[in-house]
This record gives structure tokens, C-alpha cells and sequence, in this order.
């Protein structure tokens, strides 16, 4: 009986160190593939999505794309209590974040800073370029948002519907802008480079140029909104109504050329 007994004991022991040694493997793995996504930076989309979801909670968290990232499923999410700061470490110029056809590329729900980072679609392809969600807030330090065509534009977290504005950015929440370029992205109705929809868009430095709209705002629309303007550049925007196009609007503007 004896015998039996510590056979029994014996196995069941291989058997919690055997469990026990696989799930040490699996955390090392995943502790290893956290730290290369967060610290030796992002190669596809996969790892992208990855890098997000495991950030830390309202915490800054800095992730370089390594290449050009195309994505093939939905719209990026930045979900509420992330705060992303995307970069890129190419030596020349940028890395590109090509969104999915009819998908805006980002969808900002908790907090994003573009500090070098281009934000686009291939050519000819339909699709915003960054949805700032309502409590969600986008700063723009360097980098690019171009080439987006704002059609209609279904919100994963909703299923809403937006269509025919905002091509390079459509802002319903907080959107600080440094530097950086908005630019050659179009909208079907109204704000081509900048839709500001009722909430505060503020403008220190870049470049907001090229852009079109097919009826008011090629450069920026703001409906019911705040801008404040204290320095950069807007020019070269096409739309029927203006360029800048200001809807009861609270607006500062300085040292800036409005064309």
C-alpha cells in the first residue's frame, strides 16, 4: 500500500513539474517577445496590435516601427487609458502606417502622439487617416498624414457611420499639433486636411497644405468647435468655400498665412 501510495505521489509530482515547466516556457517566451516589441520596435502588423494591447496603462510608451506597415483587418485602436507615442527609425524620412481600404488607419480613443510616422493610404484607395474619438486626444510633433480620402467610414468601436469629411484628420476630441505635415489628403464635403468637430484643435507649428475638399474647408473645417492658431503654415488648400472654413467657431489666430 505503501509502495502504491508514493508511486502515486511521485507521479502526480512529475506531472505539476511537468505543467509547472511549460507554463515558465510560455511566460519566458512571452516576456521575450513583450520586451523585443517594446524596446527593439514593431516589423508587422501583428506585432504592431501586440505592442499596443500590452502597454502599460496611462503610461507613455514609445513604439518605432522598423518598416513600412500595411494593415489588412480593421482600423488601428488606441483604447481609452493607452497613451502611444509612435515613432520611426529610418534613417531618411519616415516609415509608412498604410491603412485598409474604407477603414480610417487609426482610431485614437485614449492618446497618441505621431513624432515621425507617416499616416496614409496607396493611392486611390478610400479611407481616412485619423479618427480622434470623442475623451481621445492626437498630438502631432513630425511625421506625415497624407494621401487619405475620406468616404464613408465605419467606426469598429460603434459601428457609426461618418462620411465625406475630415481626410486627414477628423477630430471629435482633443488634437495639439507641433509640427509635422497634413498634406494631398481630401475629403468629398468639408474639411480636407482638418475636420474639427465641436472640440479643440490647437496649432503650434507644421504644416497643414495641398489638401482638398469638394465643398468648404480644403485646409480645415471646424464646426462649433475651438481652434487656436499661434504659429505654422496653411496654404495651397482647394474648396469651394475657402480654404479655412470657420463654422461659430472661438477661434486665436497669430503669425500664421491663412491661403
Amino acid at each position: 500500500m505503501t509502495t502504491n501510495t508514493n508511486t502515486r505521489f511521485s507521479i502526480h509530482n512529475k506531472k505539476a513539474l511537468l505543467i509547472a515547466s511549460v507554463l515558465l516556457v510560455i511566460l519566458l517566451v512571452t516576456s521575450l517577445f513583450v520586451y523585443n516589441v517594446l524596446t527593439n520596435g514593431v516589423r508587422s502588423e501583428m506585432e504592431l496590435r501586440t505592442a499596443i494591447n500590452i502597454a502599460p496603462f496611462n503610461t507613455p510608451t514609445t513604439i518605432t516601427l522598423k518598416k513600412d506597415i500595411s494593415l489588412t483587418g480593421s482600423t488601428l485602436e488606441i483604447p481609452k487609458n493607452k497613451n502611444i507615442i509612435l515613432v520611426s527609425d529610418k534613417k531618411e524620412g519616415f516609415w509608412k502606417l498604410i491603412g485598409s481600404a474604407n477603414q480610417a488607419t487609426i482610431l485614437v480613443n485614449g492618446k497618441l502622439t505621431l513624432d515621425g510616422v507617416i499616416v496614409t493610404h496607396k493611392g486611390g484607395v478610400k479611407g481616412s487617416g485619423v479618427y480622434v474619438n470623442f475623451g481621445g486626444t492626437l498630438m502631432m510633433t513630425d511625421g506625415i498624414i497624407c494621401n487619405n480620402i475620406a468616404d464613408f467610414i465605419t467606426i469598429p468601436d460603434t459601428g457609426d457611420t461618418y462620411g465625406a469629411a475630415g481626410g486627414g484628420v477628423f477630430n471629435c476630441g482633443s488634437f495639439n499639433m507641433y509640427g509635422g505635415v497634413i498634406t494631398n489628403n481630401t475629403a468629398y464635403v468639408s474639411g480636407g486636411g482638418v475636420y474639427n468637430n465641436g472640440y479643440d484643435f490647437s496649432m503650434f507649428g507644421g504644416e497643414i497644405s495641398c489638401n482638398t475638399a469638394n465643398y468648404s474647408g480644403g485646409g480645415i473645417y471646424n464646426y462649433n468647435g475651438i481652434i487656436r492658431v499661434y504659429d505654422g503654415n496653411i496654404s495651397g488648400n482647394n474648396a469651394i468655400v475657402g480654404g479655412v472654413c470657420i463654422i461659430a467657431m472661438v477661434a486665436i489666430l497669430e503669425s500664421l498665412a491663412l491661403l
